[in-house]
């Protein structure tokens, strides 16, 4: 499946096998790498950027901020870790974890997948990435970006990680076979991400299974990325938050949690009724803790993610199949 082909993933759910065989053609081209598609490093604003982001303090609500609609349940906020695309994906599976109860897809976290160590965040140091149990508390990075990530860009001599584990520049077995984060899954490398991968990549990592747990993390889910350019509306993203869900939200190298919407209807920050975006912006500073607001007409793209129902594990899906044939009365698998 080119590269193309995948700006708009399927609606449809399907089998986790199916997105298995589609996640395995995936090659990576290098013939469509569009400027307005191309998520650079983000530790800060960048200085390229042509729009302007504007905060709300909590603690300090402007004038009609109650008009402004939110997502329900606790809003996670992730910090800038290995990319913002991971860190705005991690976001918003802990949102489908902790509200909607999509359980298990993380795994080796301390119960709370919204909460973000920013104590312990050196990418160089095995421990600020809470892998394999140790310091539950930091596992959200791991979920993000793996040391494993991390150490496949500095075997590739790049500042942060990659996908590629065999360093042969296409997506292969090997690769896959080792993928175990949202920035492998979403073809991130050296901190950057292209907005064509991000709807494949999230389904992609909810079809996961960790093979180093006992218990199925796998779920079926359906996303697409739309281009405002092309089809993307305020109506279609304010409809998302509207039904709970979250949305990432594509700015010109960056990407953002998108969790709300408001009209600033008296003109606190600019123009009267101006669409706003709620969102959290991954950036470390005076930021944290705060809701960016980006205005919509300067958003070139929104990815949206419906998360389905868990997949079995194998043995259990074997062991229905086995029983539906018994009970029509078909003759069962021979074994030896």
């Amino acid at each position: 499946m080119s590269r193309s082909s995948r700006i708009r993933a399927g609606w449809s759910f399907g089998c986790a096998a199916l997105l298995l065989l589609l996640a395995a053609a995936r090659p990576v081209a290098a013939d469509i790498r569009l400027g307005s598609g191309v998520e650079f490093l983000c530790e800060s604003e960048p200085t390229d950027a042509n729009w302007t982001m504007k905060f709300v303090d909590p603690s300090n609500l402007p004038s009609g901020w109650d008009s402004a609609v939110l997502l329900p349940g606790t809003l996670p906020e992730y910090l800038w870790w290995q990319g913002c695309s991971p860190a705005v994906g991690g976001m918003m599976f802990a949102h489908w974890d902790t509200y909607w109860g999509k359980s298990n897809l993380y795994t080796f976290h301390d119960g709370n997948s919204t909460y973000w160590d920013s104590d312990h965040m050196d990418a160089t140091v095995e421990d600020d990435y809470g892998r394999n149990g140790a310091y539950p508390d930091r596992a959200t990075h791991s979920i993000v970006a793996s040391w494993e990530h991390h150490r496949a860009g500095q075997g590739m001599g790049l500042t942060y990680g990659s996908w590629d584990r065999n360093r042969n520049g296409t997506v292969d077995e090997t690769d896959r076979a080792e993928w175990d984060c949202l920035a492998d899954f979403m073809l991130t490398e050296d901190g950057a991400t292209y907005r064509s991968d991000i709807a494949q990549g999230l389904v992609d990592y909810a079809a996961w299974d960790d093979p180093a747990t006992p218990l199925s993390e796998s779920y079926d889910a359906a996303a697409r990325t739309e281009y405002t350019a092309q089809d993307g509306t305020w109506s279609e993203y304010t409809s998302e938050i509207d039904a709970g869900r979250s949305v990432h939200v594509g700015l010109p190298g960056h990407s953002v949690f998108g969790c709300g919407y408001w009209n600033d209807p008296d003109g606190v920050y600019g123009a009267t009724g101006t669409d706003y975006v709620v969102n959290r912006t991954t950036w470390i500073g005076s930021s944290e803790g705060k809701f960016g607001l980006i205005e919509f007409s300067e958003v070139y793209a929104y990815t949206v993610l419906h998360v389905g129902a868990a997949v079995p594990e194998p043995s259990s899906l074997a062991l229905l199949v086995s029983l539906v044939f018994a009970t029509a009365g078909l003759p069962g698998r021979r074994t030896r």
